[in-house]
């Protein structure tokens, strides 16, 4: 059942995301969320502008997650 994949697609890109970059994703004030290759994490709200977060991700783990959205878009 392709709703199922989709699901499972869903839960495994979370899970690569992390709990920090999904935080990001559920504040619907929040418009985009970027990765410097410095390993910042930055957001966008429509309200504030840009804002570091104050949070880094790894080259690997950001290299994964490209990796994953291209393989399921």
């Amino acid at each position: 059942d392709n709703t199922e994949g989709r699901a499972r697609s869903s839960r495994m890109l979370r899970t690569a995301l992390g709990p920090a970059i999904a935080r990001f994703l559920d504040d619907p004030a929040i418009v985009e969320v970027m990765l410097n290759p410095d390993g910042r994490i930055w957001v966008d709200r429509l309200s504030e502008g840009l804002a570091d977060t104050g949070e880094m991700l790894a080259p690997a783990a950001g290299e994964r997650i490209v990796r994953l959205v291209a393989h399921h878009v």
